[in-house]
């Protein structure tokens, strides 16, 4: 008999599924004339589907095709393996090749194109070509694709679904697919073959832990085929507590594994399966291999093979809190009730002699009436505490939190408690963003080691040679070292760093004080605080001692106690500067990230730690607008609401540290301080400050910029903080714009200058106006710079030019005669020569007179008088 020929036919290698008929179903409508053909079998649940919709979709027997009629294949939710390289080859007259698939991604082929994204099925691949070209689908055909696309996302719940699917699953739905029917075919009953089978892997099942990770492996002989094995596999995933199993069932001739795993960062089962000739996605795979395995070998070959590829998650140390805050049972509950309060915990473990007697939460402090206030926490103490190890696994952790409903578990090594984690530690190391090539877990580092070698070699000549001096140092005496703030952040925008930050989980002092006496540099410290500034070759590094601050009232200087890094980098501004590069210790080489600093760069975000940041510091509301445009970043949405929210309140006009002036200096003296001026009163920042302000402030303070540059050309000197805070001022009186610059705490000599400019510029101003010359040199007497350009602002640029120019030669203007010419023409030097000199000197500005004689024969006349 003949066999047919046909140019074009689309084809699964494996067995055939919904997601495999439903992809073939997308190509024939793509590609008119392909042929879906079946190879290798199709699931039953499949075939029941095809003997009801056969009308709608048909599957050929490709034996029935002649091979060397075919000119185009495509092959369809296959992962490319040698099996499907040696099936492409196997074609004499073929001209094209595409696969399409959604697995893991692989290497291609010479001969064909790989079409491979990372979805929950093939058919999310191929729907928005569809949509794109506008192809008919009917409803029967949406309801084929809705089943491919649920079968292979386990009714959009596996953790391969990708916003795609639940997009192409909402697109079907809208066509009249039909969830009746993906119900009713992804329903599968088991017959009593598939229920024989999943007795038996429960009998034969054994949880091995690795490294933290529960493995369930269950191998098995049986002696006719089974169906379904993976749907088999799934339920039995269900029935045991495990991170991954895997099964494997030899029958007919060959043996059968699937894998399964509820997350791919902890196992990846296709890797895994990849030993057994196998593949698929890292959370859903299968293998076959000829020849049926004994199960006892199955098992140990499945074992080896994971304990081989599995790493182990990190340990609870990568994101516990330490060193813990503790109280003696002794402590008073009104004591610790302060200290949970203070530092916003949950509770807190109670200790004796460095040995954990129980735990105390701020619920239970909350309950104790006024009247017991005074008693001890030993009380009220919970003593039947959970501890986890501290070589235990963040999995670990995350399962003991769940079986016991734990919000917070002490680390102990040794008895001693080490640390303390939360239940929030454990979400946010479970739930990171997928995007990130960082590890299994972030603890929260990012490792980049790359990242490292760039900040070195942007450091100024000899700069990594004094870290090498410090980072020795730290560890001679057993303290970890960090890089932290701007200097990370600058590295990681590609610039430049200038004063580095150090911080250090030990006394900052103290090693500050040994390396200056070892590289000869000049200190200072501030023991309150645990800082100390070194300044060495022109360079300034500042040390840190890692620590907690809490503030007694909103705007006051923090209160600081010894701490971890990692609650160093939460006390800090904004996410951006809450980033440290480990110098040493375990995490050498790693960025530290806790709060999400290096997407705020990435997105160009000034984002603040959390919601009472600018409550507790109100200063930070200025710094916010002067990272924003020092760095050409946005204001986080969220951020500047806070930043309303509290400038509304008061808080920045009644900030009660001298941080206000220094912040707010910086930014009067800053090139774009006009810029982050601006941002602070679309907040109204300046508003509650200077109370009324000009018209059209904005453009106020770009031309108060613009001319200043220019007069700073013409020999004139503006200070850019004088001039901005007269332009602030000049709707108030002189009065008024001292006391507003009294409240943000400027220097009494600051003050002055600001007032004596103000009165200055005025009569300066009138005096240019009027076009009197004399009167503009007499208003020139002991005035700044910065005042008079400020007096030269009126009218439109080209006047302010003119005025510029003319106040500038009449303060240029000089005596030709000198005090020497005068004696030595017959005046005698008395005490009133200097008004002499003076009165000459005013009536050449006059234009009364010039040259070396008119001035010497004034000066005659006048003295005579």
């Amino acid at each position: 008999m003949a066999k047919k020929t046909t140019s074009r036919i689309v084809t699964c290698l494996s067995s055939i599924d919904f997601d495999a008929l439903a992809a073939s179903l997308c190509i024939s409508k793509l590609y008119p004339g392909v042929v879906p053909v079946k190879i290798s079998g199709v699931e039953r649940p499949v075939q029941m589907f095809l003997g009801i919709y056969k009308d709608f979709i048909r599957l050929e027997d490709f034996e029935e095709y002649d091979p060397d009629s075919i000119r185009e294949l495509f092959i369809v939710d296959t992962r490319p393996s040698k099996k499907v390289w040696d099936f492409v080859a196997s074609f004499k007259n073929l001209q094209r090749c595409i696969i399409f698939d959604h697995h893991t991604a692989s290497r291609g082929h010479t001969n064909c194109r790989l079409v491979q994204k990372e979805v929950g099925s093939t058919t999310t691949m191929l729907l928005p070509l569809l949509k794109l070209r506008k192809v008919y689908i009917s409803p029967q055909e949406a309801t084929v694709m809705l089943t491919g696309v649920y079968e292979d996302t386990a009714n959009l719940i596996s953790p391969t679904t990708t916003p795609q699917d639940l997009e192409v699953a909402a697109y079907l739905l809208s066509l009249g697919a039909s969830l009746q029917v993906v119900r009713r075919f992804l329903s599968t009953a088991l017959d009593q073959r598939g229920k024989d089978i999943l007795k038996q892997f429960l009998d034969n099942i054994e949880v091995v832990p690795m490294g933290g990770i529960l493995i369930a492996i269950s191998c098995v002989k049986y002696k006719d085929y089974v169906e379904n094995l993976a749907f088999i596999t799934h339920k039995l995933f269900d029935l045991v507590e495990a991170d991954a199993i895997f099964t494997a069932c030899s029958m007919t001739g060959n043996t059968y594994f699937v894998g399964r795993s509820l997350d791919d960062r902890l196992v990846d089962s296709a890797k895994v399966l990849s030993h057994f000739g196998g593949g698929g996605h890292k959370t859903a795979s299968a293998a076959k291999i000829k020849g049926e395995l004994d199960p006892k070998l199955a098992f140990y070959r499945i074992r080896k093979v994971c304990e081989e590829e599995i790493v182990p998650p990190p340990t609870i140390t990568s994101i516990m809190s330490s060193p813990v805050k503790t109280v003696g049972p002794e402590v008073p509950v009104s004591e610790a009730l302060k200290q949970v309060q203070r530092f916003g915990h949950g509770g807190l473990p109670v200790v004796n002699e460095d040995r954990l007697i129980g735990i105390i939460t701020r619920r239970d402090l909350d309950r104790v009436p006024d009247e017991y206030q005074h008693r001890p926490v030993k009380r009220y103490m919970t003593t039947n505490v959970v501890t986890i190890d501290a070589g235990a696994s963040i999995v670990e952790a995350r399962r003991l939190m769940m079986k016991k409903s734990l919000g917070r578990l002490p680390v102990v090594s040794g008895g001693r408690v080490v640390g303390i984690v939360t239940r929030s530690d454990v979400l946010k190391a479970s739930f990171w963003h997928r995007g990130q090539d960082i590890g299994p877990f972030p603890p929260p580092a990012f490792i980049d080691k790359t990242q490292t070698k760039e900040l070195q070699q942007k450091m100024p000549a000899g700069m990594q040679e004094k870290i090498d001096v410090f980072v020795r140092i730290a560890n001679e005496l057993g303290h970890n070292l960090y890089l932290v703030g701007g200097a990370v952040r600058d590295s990681i925008m590609d610039k430049e760093p200038t004063d580095l930050d150090i911080l250090v989980e030990g006394d900052a002092v103290n090693l500050a004080r040994t390396a200056a006496e070892e590289l000869g540099g000049k200190i200072t410290t501030h023991e309150r605080f645990g800082t100390a500034r070194m300044l060495l070759d022109g360079i300034q590094y500042d040390f840190a001692t890692a620590r907690a601050e809490y503030y007694t009232e909103p705007g006051a200087y923090p209160n600081v106690i010894q701490s971890s890094i990692r609650e160093d980098l939460m006390r800090r501004d904004f996410t951006i500067n809450a980033l440290a590069l480990s110098l040493n210790g375990p995490n050498k080489d790693k960025i530290l990230d806790y709060c999400g600093g290096f997407d705020d760069i990435a997105t160009k975000k000034v984002r603040v730690l959390h919601n009472l940041s600018f409550v507790e510091d109100p200063t930070r509301i200025l710094r916010a607008a002067y990272y924003s445009k020092i760095l050409n970043f946005t204001l986080e949405k969220e951020t500047k609401r806070l930043a309303i929210d509290a400038i509304k309140t008061g808080l920045l006009a009644t900030a009660k540290n001298e941080r206000t002036a220094q912040e707010f200096e910086k930014i009067l003296r800053h090139e774009k301080g006009s810029e982050m001026l601006y941002l602070l009163e679309q907040m109204d920042g300046l508003t509650v400050i200077f109370g009324q302000l000009p018209d059209g402030l904005h453009q106020l303070l770009l031309k108060a910029d613009r001319l200043a540059a220019i007069a700073t050309r013409k020999g004139f000197k503006p200070d850019l903080r004088i001039l901005r805070c007269l332009v602030l001022g000049m709707a108030i009186d002189k009065g008024a714009l001292r006391e507003c610059i009294s409240r943000i705490r400027m220097s009494g000599k600051f003050i002055d200058a600001v007032e004596t400019s103000k009165e200055g510029s005025l009569a300066l101003s009138q005096a240019i106006d009027k076009g009197d010359r004399l009167e503009i040199f007499r208003s020139l007497k002991n005035l700044n710079d910065s005042a008079i350009v400020f007096a030269c602002m009126g009218g439109k640029l080209p006047e302010n030019l003119k005025h510029l120019d003319l106040v500038g030669k009449i303060r240029n203007i000089r005596l030709e005669i000198t005090g020497e010419d005068l004696i030595s023409n017959g005046l005698k030097k008395t005490k009133n020569f200097k008004a002499i000199i003076d009165q000459v000197l005013e009536q050449k500005v006059a234009g009364l007179v010039s040259g070396y004689m008119q001035e010497l024969e004034l000066a005659r006349r006048i003295a005579s008088e």
